[in-house]
């Protein structure tokens, strides 16, 4: 190797160092974040459910999860089949209760349950807590 080449070897070194050194700190990061990008859980204001629709508290292991009930239109105080709703990730069951109006007047009723830590439901989510949501919101 040329004496310039060799003069070029201890600049690389520190290049690749910073180069090294910012791959971890992103790591750290995407470790330490990696809840937050999973379950980005907005918080809901104090909206409550629409008129008509019936907001009821599951509770699960260590935290409380709110649904929306939405009877039949009309309602004839009879029984329904029951649709269970899941909402999107980083969305509320607020957004939602306007898009079943067609399940409604075709008889059918709609429980839109909320995950544990997002709007007004207490608790963290995570895999065994949404299942637990969904599994109370079924045996409800």
């Amino acid at each position: 190797m040329s004496r310039t080449s060799l003069a070029l070897v201890p600049g690389m070194l520190v290049v690749a160092g910073m180069m090294a050194g910012v791959w971890v700190l992103y790591a750290l990061a995407a470790f330490l974040g990696q809840r937050a990008l999973l379950y980005p859980a907005p918080r809901a204001t104090e909206v409550r459910a629409p008129r008509g629709v019936a907001s009821v508290m599951l509770p699960i292991a260590g935290a409380t999860i709110e649904a929306w009930l939405m009877r039949p239109v009309p309602d004839r105080g009879e029984r329904a089949p029951l649709v269970i709703f899941a909402h999107g990730n980083a969305e509320l069951i607020d957004y939602w209760p306007g898009e079943f109006n067609e399940l409604r007047a075709a008889g059918m009723a709609v429980l839109l349950v909320e995950y544990p830590g997002y709007g007004r439901s207490t608790g963290s989510p995570s895999q065994q807590s949404l299942t637990d949501a969904m599994l109370a919101s079924y045996d409800w």
